[in-house]
């Protein structure tokens, strides 16, 4: 496979577990006892109301300017980060993606990549993240990927995104697909898996000009590197996908197949149009 991706990767709850830091932040300074699951709202100024009921500013500047290297330069970074970013790596161009609201912002996010040995391929402090168009926009933040031009959208989970209909993001937005993961590493795991499925079938079925996927997996970022690369008819294999109804399946159903049941040898753009909203 000799495509390049392009990954533009947010920063926080991505990368830096910035949530948790506000929580602690917060607890501390207030005495209180705030969890991550007391947090609804993307916007600090709704999630933590209580800060500005006690001091008279907004929640949003006393994190993001009077605790801004507290919040952003002593974060913890998520597990597995640096060799995840570095696995993506061989696959194309990763760009760090991130809107931080200050000059001070700015620089301590550098200070903290640089501090947590995160290599890249580029820093872009952009607000309107629709303005790129990248194979992959991986972010918390789901209004980010409204009328986004990124092929698809990866949502990392948080508390914030738990109620977030993907279908109706999906549906005001120029990506090909937008799919749910638990962290960047899930994502580049089950993305990994994907490809290397690809490759081998690619290399086992050439030939025929066939590719049998053996994917046992629900997640849906298989179907989005397939659809991405592959054009031609698909075979899948134990291929599950979120959203397909029964007697959808039922129609690529095969099972006399040689070899035990398969589904049917079909074009991929046909499979995408049996998934129910």
């Amino acid at each position: 496979m000799d495509k390049e991706f392009i990954f533009a990767i947010d920063c926080d709850e991505v990368l830096r577990q910035t949530l948790d830091k506000m929580i602690a932040l917060y607890n501390e300074h207030f005495k209180d006892n705030k969890t991550r699951n007391d947090i609804s709202d993307f916007k600090v100024d709704k999630s933590f109301p209580e800060i500005q009921a006690q001091t008279g500013i907004t929640a949003s500047q006393w994190f993001f300017q009077d605790h801004s290297s507290d919040l952003f330069l002593d974060t913890e970074a998520f597990p597995n980060i640096k060799k995840d970013i570095g696995t993506l790596r061989t696959f194309g161009k990763v760009i760090i993606l991130t809107h931080q609201k200050t000059y001070k912002n700015k620089m301590d996010t550098l200070l903290w990549l640089e501090k947590n040995g995160i290599e890249c391929d580029g820093i872009c402090f952009l607000k309107d993240k629709t303005l790129l168009n990248v194979d992959y926009l991986i972010d918390d933040n789901d209004w980010n990927f409204k009328n986004s031009n990124a092929k698809h959208g990866i949502l990392i989970d948080a508390p914030y995104n738990k109620n977030t209909d993907l279908g109706l993001i999906l549906k005001s937005s120029y990506c090909h697909s937008i799919t749910r993961q638990h962290s960047l590493h899930d994502f580049v795991k089950n993305f990994k898996k994907a490809i290397t499925a690809i490759k081998h079938a690619q290399k086992t079925f050439r030939a025929k000009d066939v590719y049998k996927l053996k994917v046992n997996t629900t997640m849906n970022t298989c179907i989005s590197a397939i659809t991405a690369h592959i054009g031609e008819s698909v075979m899948l294999e134990h291929f599950y996908l979120d959203g397909l109804t029964p007697k959808a399946l039922l129609q690529y159903y095969n099972p006399s197949f040689r070899g035990g049941p398969h589904l049917k040898i079909i074009n991929i753009n046909q499979l995408k149009n049996y998934i129910e909203p």
